[in-house]
């Protein structure tokens, strides 16, 4: 995993990642605190099964193993997008959404009539490709 840029965006900060790290996403906090973290990963398939790899590595000689299921990430400030091989050119498209169209803290979860201003006041489609 490699970081390719951070900024900060209303305060907080945004950072993209090439690549993935399964530890990094469970232990992120889901206030915020930390920030919002992007993943761009080629497939992946291929990156479940690299971590189920390391985690048969990790069990032999002994060391911790991370268990990972995508369905127990339950966090607004963690993306991850599947780029099949056009990782620079996602993460510019994202990067320039972040830059351009992001105000109000759009990634906190809202509800009720607050969702039906936001939608009168701006588009659905400015917030995501």
């Amino acid at each position: 995993m490699t970081l390719i840029d951070e900024t900060i965006v209303n305060e907080m900060s945004v950072r993209f990642y090439n690549g993935i790290d399964f530890d990094m996403i469970m232990n992120h906090p889901n206030d915020g605190s930390e920030g919002f973290i992007y993943f761009f990963i080629d497939k992946w398939v291929s990156e479940v099964k690299a971590q189920e790899r390391e985690n048969k590595i990790n069990s032999l000689i002994g060391k911790d193993t991370t268990k990972f299921d995508i369905n127990e990430i339950d966090n607004n400030y963690v993306a991850i997008y599947q780029t099949d091989g056009q990782t620079m050119s996602v993460y510019e498209v994202i990067r320039n959404k972040v830059n351009n169209n992001i105000s109000n803290y759009p990634w906190i979860p809202i509800s009720g009539g607050d969702v039906a201003m936001m939608v009168k006041n701006r588009k659905l489609n400015d917030w995501y490709i």
